[in-house]
Formats: structure tokens, sequence, C-alpha cells
């Protein structure tokens, strides 16, 4: 199995919808990532599992997010994601231009057997 080589890519079934998709929620991915690594800095959470994040987003990538937000926590691995929020210019990310992203304590409390 290891010395298997990886099949190759018949020509013209890539899905360019599809890739372009997944692009942009990488990039949305990123800019999260990065703002819950500033919030860890300041001592607002401890780790992403801790975090509430809230996204606000314009155009397709808005939709996007409305379309997939129940995905969102396991892809962002924090407790909770609301899309929608209406967030001020302050929380807007540097990487990713129209999304803005704020980061806070998930509501709720630790389930006693987590660690």
């Amino acid at each position: 199995v290891f010395l298997a080589g990886m099949p190759e890519l018949v020509a013209g079934t890539r899905d360019a919808a599809l890739a372009a998709r997944w692009s942009a929620i990488l990039e949305m991915r990123a800019a999260a990532t990065k703002a819950l690594e500033e919030a860890r800095q300041q001592a607002t959470i401890g780790h992403s599992l801790e975090a509430r994040v809230r996204l606000q987003a314009s155009g397709e990538l808005g939709t996007l997010l409305g379309e997939i937000v129940a995905d969102l926590p396991a892809l962002l691995i924090v407790s909770q994601v609301e899309v929608g929020a209406a967030l001020g210019e302050s929380q807007a990310s540097p990487l990713l231009p129209g999304l803005r992203i704020a980061v806070e304590r998930a509501h709720g409390a630790k389930c006693v057997r987590c660690w």
C-alpha cells in the first residue's frame, strides 16, 4: 500500500465549481483560524473548543456560509458558530475582504467528562 502510486487524474474530471467552493471555504477557515489565534493570545479563549465564532459576509461568501452553517463548528473546530451577525468594521478580516469575524467565549458550561 505504501509503495503504490497515486492514481492519475483523468483530464476533464475536475469540477471547477466544486474546487472554487472549497477554495472559498478554506480561505474563510484561514481567516477564522487567525482570529482564533489572536483571541487565544489575548486570553479570551484557552483553546478553540471554548470559542464561539461570529461571521458576517456579503455576496457569494455570505450565501455559501449560510448553506454550510451546520458544518462550520466541525470545520473550524469550535463549539459554536453564528452566521449573519451584525459586526463592526473593527472585526474586518485582514486576510479575506468582505468577511468580518468576532471570537468570544462559547455559551454554556464545559461537560464534566471533557478535559
